[in-house]
């Protein structure tokens, strides 16, 4: 499921709505994550569960977990980005389709969205959108958009992540 993993991605652009000053405290420390993601427009949606850490170094930011769902499947997960401005880019791991390139900005104050490049096709090509919303310094929601093989455009993905309650005390 290639937006089982193309969610990890999104944590990074917590970084590119805050200042770099402000940015260790946006997105370092561990983050939880619950929602879903759902294959394709047959399928149906699985819930999941996911745990990062994330990390800056000035404008370089990195998040590496690992996400589970239905008990038996456990993927492990990264994403690498670089922030220029309101630029985004980078690359992540773990989707089946392989490492795929990010190329974002952020669209208003608190909202990104992400082209996802797959190194292979996917359903009918290979692009994705990312969509991430933060209302806060504590939670953000992540949401993932495929067309589909029908032409429809489908939600793959939504999950809502909070910074674990050790690491906002």
């Amino acid at each position: 499921m290639k937006k089982f993993v193309c969610l990890i991605a999104a944590l990074a652009v917590t970084g590119g709505v805050a200042r770099a000053d402000d940015l260790s405290s946006v997105i370092t420390g561990p983050w939880s994550g619950e929602g879903y993601v759902q294959k394709d427009e047959n399928s149906r949606p699985v819930k999941v569960r996911c745990k990062v850490d994330g990390d800056e170094n000035g404008d370089k930011i990195q998040f590496e977990g690992v996400c589970r769902a239905m008990l038996i499947m456990k993927r492990d997960i990264g994403a690498w980005l670089t922030r220029s401005g309101d630029q985004i880019t980078g690359t992540y791991k773990g989707a089946d389709a392989g490492i795929a390139q990010l190329d974002g900005t952020e669209s208003v104050p608190g909202s990104v969205e992400l082209t996802m490049t797959f190194p292979r096709l996917v359903h009918t090509d290979d692009k994705a959108v990312m969509k991430f919303d933060r209302p806060d310094n504590n939670t953000f929601t992540i949401m993932t958009l495929d067309k589909m093989v029908s032409g429809e455009e489908v939600i793959t993905s939504s999950i809502r992540f909070e910074r674990d309650a050790l690491a906002s005390n």
